[in-house]
């Protein structure tokens, strides 16, 4: 189950959300994402580093009127002044259930009065993301108060959806080298699932160790995941170097980290960067599970921050034209959502591939508005 649409149904209908889930596992990456494509301002507030008067405001003295005043924190004034020019506004409570018990009474009093130092937030939709108090630091169970206000819903760790964040950078500027090495990880991942796992259960995409100490250390969620794709990316080195296994065993684990340099290595890829120098020469591999890593690799890099984008793009289309359709869906899904979010991509002509793909996104990416 993709969590987007049901973000999206709340927000529509100015619900304040709760999602409750195990750290690293998309939460905030997901919001963040959802308010960049629909261009709203988002503030963030991370429970456990606030104070009350973070939520509520500082009491401030007024000598001309002898009389004391609170003033508005800059984040309340932030958002009223979004929503006042029509744009959406979000306010996006981040560790809730490791806030303070003073900070989750002023968190209730917004939640409820939409009101902060005189500053009406009536138009702000509010979302908030909270780990089980068992694997919250310092956490504990909200107040029946402070939790009868929200609509609780359980995070669902969607590999699809995560896949499909990874080979787009999450809607945010990325190098062709991140973006590559991303959409890389995503693949590996996505292979390594086994039939017969669930949904709701989805190693190696997230393993949460079960013995406190170990929850101390490195294992694999997809907050560690895409930690690992920006390390890879960063090393000039190759990825069966002993840097390369250092870093990404401290990212997700030593097991799940020879597991991927150990695949990356094997598989000997070409260069995405090669491949979009040379689209239609170039050789491909011949593995399906190869061959998708190879074009999603160079598909993701195609639509990264270059200021020769709009040529690598029509390269990658290219690329796509010399394998099997449904080899070539997700790397042209990657390419339509570019399409989509940079207007110089949005003049070239797309081949039957990218527009049928194209029509597809554009219907779902009108969905509810928020």
């Amino acid at each position: 189950m993709s969590m987007q649409p049901l973000i999206k149904a709340a927000l529509a209908a100015d619900a304040p959300l709760l999602l409750w889930g195990p750290p690293g596992v998309g939460k905030t990456a997901v919001i963040e994402a959802l308010a960049a494509q629909t261009g709203a301002r988002l503030v963030t507030l991370i429970g456990s580093q606030l104070d009350p008067t973070d939520v509520g405001g500082l009491l401030m003295p007024d000598l001309a009127a002898a009389r004391v005043q609170t003033l508005a924190p800059d984040w309340a004034v932030s958002l009223a002044e979004a929503a006042s020019k029509g744009q959406p506004a979000w306010l996006f409570l981040d560790e809730l259930s490791c806030a303070p018990r003073a900070v989750q009474a002023a968190l209730l009093h917004v939640v409820q009065s939409r009101v902060v130092a005189r500053v009406s937030l009536a138009k702000v939709r509010i979302v908030a993301a909270a780990n089980p108090p068992e694997l919250a630091a310092d956490g504990w169970a909200l107040s029946a108060a402070t939790a009868n206000r929200w609509v609780h819903l359980p995070w669902v760790v969607d590999l699809g959806a995560w896949c499909e964040g990874m080979r787009a950078g999450w809607c945010q500027d990325q190098s062709p080298a991140v973006a590559a090495s991303r959409a890389l990880i995503a693949r590996y991942v996505a292979s390594s699932m086994t039939p017969k796992t669930s949904k709701e259960d989805v190693p190696p995409l997230l393993v949460v160790p079960t013995n406190p100490e170990a929850q101390g250390s490195a294992w694999p969620s997809p907050r560690s995941w895409d930690a690992a794709a920006r390390l890879l990316a960063s090393l000039a080195e190759p990825p069966s170097s002993d840097s390369a296994h250092v870093l990404v065993a401290g990212a997700v684990g030593r097991a799940q980290a020879i597991g991927l340099l150990t695949w990356l290595t094997e598989a000997h890829l070409p260069d995405p960067e090669a491949l979009l120098a040379a689209p239609l020469e170039h050789k491909l591999p011949q593995r399906v599970d190869q061959l998708s890593a190879a074009v999603e690799a160079a598909c993701s890099a195609a639509c990264a921050k270059h200021k020769g984008r709009r040529a690598r793009v029509a390269a990658a289309w290219q690329l796509l034209t010399r394998i099997p359709k449904d080899v070539a869906v997700p790397a042209g899904g990657t390419l339509c959502r570019a399409r989509l979010a940079h207007k110089e991509l949005q003049v070239d002509k797309l081949p039957p591939l990218g527009l049928e793909l194209d029509k597809v996104l554009r219907a779902a990416s009108e969905g509810l508005e928020v």
